[in-house]
This record gives C-alpha cells, sequence and structure tokens, in this order.
C-alpha cells in the first residue's frame, strides 16, 4: 500500500481509532505570535481545502454541529448510531484552538480530533494536527501532510 500524507484521510482514520477505542487524546499548546483573532460565527459554512490530490470539506453549523467530508463521505458514517460531531474553538489562545468533538447518544464524549487553526484572510483559514495525543505549538515547523488551508465556499 502506497504510503499518502492526505489530511482528510488520517483525520478519518486517527478519529475513528480514537472513536473505536473510547479515547479522548490530550493535548498540550504554547503561544505562536503569528495567529490572528476570530469569532466562532465567522467560521459557520462550509470549507474546503485539497491534500495531496484530494478534496476535503469541513462543515460548521450556527448551532456548534460540525462534519468532515472526504471524497463525499461523512466522518460521522464511521461513529456509532445517533453519534453527533460538534466543534469547539478557543480563540483566546495563541495559537487558536479547534477540536472536533465525538458524542453519543447518550451524551459522553467518545474522541476529539485536537487542532490549532489560523485565519490568512476573510474566507482563508488554515489548519494544523498532529493526529496523535499532542495539539500542535504553532505553524512555525508545519509539515505538508499536518497542515491544510481551507477556504470558505459559502
Amino acid at each position: 500500500m502506497p504510503r499518502t500524507s492526505n489530511c482528510f484521510r488520517y483525520a478519518l482514520i486517527v478519529v475513528t481509532l480514537a472513536l473505536a477505542a473510547g479515547v479522548a487524546l490530550p493535548a498540550s499548546a504554547a503561544p505562536d505570535a503569528a495567529a490572528q483573532s476570530v469569532s466562532t460565527v465567522d467560521l459557520v459554512g462550509t470549507w474546503e481545502g485539497e491534500s495531496a490530490g484530494e478534496i476535503g470539506r469541513f462543515i460548521f453549523m450556527p448551532d456548534g454541529s460540525a462534519d468532515i467530508i472526504k471524497e463525499g463521505e461523512s466522518l460521522r458514517t464511521s461513529l456509532p448510531e445517533g453519534a453527533k460531531l460538534r466543534y469547539e474553538t478557543d480563540t483566546g489562545k495563541v495559537p487558536m484552538e479547534m477540536d472536533i468533538v465525538a458524542i453519543a447518544p447518550h451524551g459522553n464524549e467518545l474522541g476529539r480530533l485536537k487542532m490549532i487553526f489560523a485565519v490568512l484572510e476573510a474566507r482563508r483559514i488554515k489548519l494544523r494536527t498532529f493526529f496523535n495525543d499532542v495539539r500542535p505549538a504553532g505553524f512555525d515547523d508545519g509539515a505538508k501532510d499536518d497542515t491544510i488551508v481551507l477556504k470558505k465556499l459559502e
């Protein structure tokens, strides 16, 4: 099987494994002076990016629900029936933090994809995740396979 550096493929695999194991990944964060400010309302909508030639989308709803779509398939299809995804942000930290959280039908947290993000322009953001138990400290040493730029579609 060829090695891939696809951000969305890794996200789906890691989140699915964490959810199956019932693991919530711990995090640590350190300052990054390059991050900019944004409110959660600015994130609402559909954001699209490309990694290793594959298109993926992050969808953030006004009610805090979320989805990740890769090659037309929702991340929610890998969750137990009735489970939901939501997003949480902390724009008071530098760099800003964003988590995609899987919630079971009974309300317990199933897993968490921990990321950092920065606003590049009004309709462009950058996300970074290590796909393990450490939240990235910044973007300075970012590799292509753990960082993606998303453009807002709507």
